[in-house]
C-alpha cells in the first residue's frame, strides 16, 4: 500500500490533493477536453473568480461551467450536473473505482449506469476509491474498501456506487478524499472523516481507522467551510478563515514548525492566524 501502515483495529477510512475537478457541459467536446486534461496527470488548473486560470501541480481544481470531472490515481470521472445527470469514468479499474460493476480498465469515458437519474454536485477520487455528492446532499462511494474508506461499515470492495447510509439525516455540502481516507462537511459546518487512521489523519485523537463516518470532535463549535485531504494529512478552513491541519508531520506537511511524529487532532496553524482564508 505504497508505504502506508495498516490501520489499527477499530474500523477499517481531494481529496482535493488526490484529484482534480472540471466543470463544463456534458457534451462530447467537454469529455474530450477532460481527457486532454487527464493527460497532464499531476497538473491541474483552477479558474479564479475573474476567470483567469491558475496552475497547480499534484492535484487541485479546474472549474468553469456546469459539469464535473475528477482525476484520481490513473482513473478519471466526468459528470454533467444541471441537465445531464450523467457520470462517466475511465482509466484503471482494478479496484472497482470506475463504478461500472467490475474491475475492468476503460480506455474511454464509460457511463456509470448505477447513478442514472442522480443529480451530481461534486465528485472526488482517491487512490482506489471514488466519492460523489448529490444535489440532495447525499453521499455515494465505491471502489476499494480497505480500512473502511468507503464508509459502509465494512472493508469490502464495492463495484457500483452505494449510498453512505450512516450519513442519512445529514445534508452534506462538500466531500473529498485522500488515498486511504474520506471526508465530508455537513451543512451545519460539522466535519466527518472515515477510513484509514494511520498518522492520525482522521483527527480523532489516535491512529484507529473507522469504517463509518465519524464527527471530528476537535472542531465542534467551529464551522468548516473547506476541506482537503492529502495522503497522510488533512486540512480545513473555517468560516472565519482559520486554518487547521493534522496528520503526519514528516517534511513539515502539517505546518506547525516540527517534522517528527503525528498530529492526532486538528490544530490551528498559528503562523497564518489572522490571515483570512477561504
Amino acid at each position: 500500500m505504497s508505504g502506508q501502515r495498516s490501520s489499527s483495529s477499530g474500523g477499517a477510512a481531494a481529496s482535493v490533493a488526490a484529484g482534480c475537478t472540471l466543470r463544463e457541459s456534458a457534451s462530447r467536446s467537454s469529455l474530450m477536453r477532460a481527457r486532454a486534461a487527464a493527460a497532464a496527470s499531476s497538473m491541474s488548473l483552477s479558474s479564479t473568480a475573474a476567470g483567469a486560470p491558475s496552475a497547480s501541480y499534484g492535484g487541485g481544481l479546474l472549474s468553469g461551467g456546469t459539469s464535473t470531472a475528477s482525476f484520481g490515481h490513473r482513473h478519471h470521472h466526468s459528470s454533467g450536473v444541471d441537465g445531464g445527470l450523467a457520470v462517466f469514468s475511465w482509466g484503471r479499474g482494478e479496484d472497482g473505482q470506475l463504478g461500472i460493476g467490475d474491475t475492468s480498465d476503460q480506455d474511454e469515458p464509460t457511463y456509470v449506469d448505477a447513478l442514472r437519474g442522480v443529480g451530481v454536485r461534486q465528485i472526488a477520487c482517491g487512490s482506489g476509491h471514488t466519492v460523489v455528492l448529490t444535489t440532495d446532499g447525499e453521499v455515494y462511494t465505491w471502489g476499494r474498501g480497505d480500512d473502511g474508506r468507503l464508509g459502509h461499515g465494512d472493508n469490502g470492495w464495492k463495484y457500483v456506487p452505494r449510498i453512505a447510509q450512516s450519513l442519512a439525516g445529514q445534508v452534506i455540502v462538500q466531500v473529498t478524499c485522500g488515498s486511504y481516507h474520506t471526508a465530508a462537511v455537513a451543512s451545519n459546518g460539522d466535519l466527518y472523516t472515515w477510513g484509514g487512521g494511520m498518522y492520525g489523519k482522521l483527527g480523532h485523537g489516535n491512529e484507529s481507522g473507522h469504517s463509518t463516518p465519524r464527527r471530528v470532535e476537535g472542531l465542534v463549535g467551529l464551522t468548516v467551510s473547506q476541506i482537503a485531504c492529502g495522503s497522510r494529512h488533512t486540512a480545513v478552513i473555517t468560516s472565519t478563515g482559520a486554518l487547521y491541519t493534522w496528520g503526519d508531520k514528516e517534511n513539515g506537511v502539517a505546518g506547525h514548525g516540527d517534522t517528527e511524529g503525528h498530529q492526532y487532532t486538528p490544530k490551528l496553524l498559528e503562523r497564518l492566524a489572522g490571515k483570512k482564508g477561504g
